[in-house]
């Protein structure tokens, strides 16, 4: 069936583009509202207007944000609109982690969590999108709240979002090998291809216009090391960990981004200074 049109808006309206905490996550500014059946008229029409994209694939969020760009500067008015780094959702991140290193972010859902007891079931996957967050200490679960995000009003250039370790790879491949052994290249591939069939991200709802709320909110938060780290052998890309707080399944959209977490998880036991054991 042909897609319903939520709404239309010419590329000369384009304010500004702003890139998220991670690479998942964009938000873009408009001049004005856009041009939809369902939208009424109203004295606030030309007021700039926002919204916030949450990304399955990293690489998607970074090229829409060029092909936007681009598209801007071609049409009649040829406007250079910026492509800025946004604070909001880094910030709240880093109040909550303190001085820990952040080895990765990612935007994800929850997975199946596995039966505790005899008499209770096994828990089903969440399709609402959270931030996970990786540090060197622990393991961050925030609430993205989308409608309560706004673009700050005085720019920080020093913002960047390289956080990556330099060390990290090194440090990984020391023992990710035996530790956290990779899926094969022909498994990726067959889950991937598999998850395409049923998998789509759901659309936040809206919240009231003028809210203060912050843009993520701390769910959760464990403590590294976990005693158990299991890399689901079934179609979704699926890391169960298990801490002395709970368990904690996160479902990836692709299996690089859980190659990612491989790799930073592993990165975080060898440099852990209360040590793991390793199990066969």
């Amino acid at each position: 069936r042909e897609p319903m049109v939520v709404w239309e808006r010419d590329f000369s309206s384009l304010v500004r583009i702003w890139l998220g905490y991670g690479s998942q996550i964009l938000a873009v500014e408009w001049q004005g509202r856009g041009k939809g059946q369902d939208l009424v008229s109203s004295p606030s029409d030309n007021k700039l207007q926002s919204e916030v994209y949450l990304f399955h694939r990293p690489d998607r969020c970074a090229i829409l944000a060029e092909t936007l760009r681009a598209a801007a500067a071609q049409g009649e008015a040829g406007m250079a609109v910026p492509i800025l780094r946004d604070p909001a959702f880094r910030n709240l991140v880093l109040a909550q982690i303190q001085e820990e290193q952040v080895l990765a972010t990612t935007v994800a859902v929850h997975g199946p969590q596995p039966r505790q007891g005899l008499f209770t079931s096994e828990q089903k996957a969440d399709p609402t999108p959270r931030l996970f967050v990786l540090s060197a200490a622990s393991v961050l679960e925030f609430e993205i709240k989308s409608s309560a995000w706004a673009p700050i009003k005085e720019l920080d250039p020093a913002i960047f979002d390289d956080f990556t370790p330099a060390d990290l790879e090194e440090a990984a491949e020391e023992e990710e090998e035996d530790l956290l052994p990779a899926p094969s290249e022909e498994d990726m591939a067959l889950r991937h291809l598999l998850r395409l069939c049923g998998s789509q991200l759901p659309v936040p709802e809206g919240a009231p216009d003028g809210t203060s709320r912050p843009v993520l909110s701390l769910v959760k938060k464990y403590a590294l090391p976990p005693s158990e780290i299991t890399f689901e052998t079934r179609n979704e890309a699926d890391l169960s960990l298990q801490f002395s707080s709970g368990a904690l399944c996160i479902r990836f959209f692709t299996d690089s981004s859980r190659e990612i977490w491989r790799r930073g998880l592993a990165y975080a036991l060898v440099k852990s200074e209360k040590g793991w054991s390793r199990h066969h």
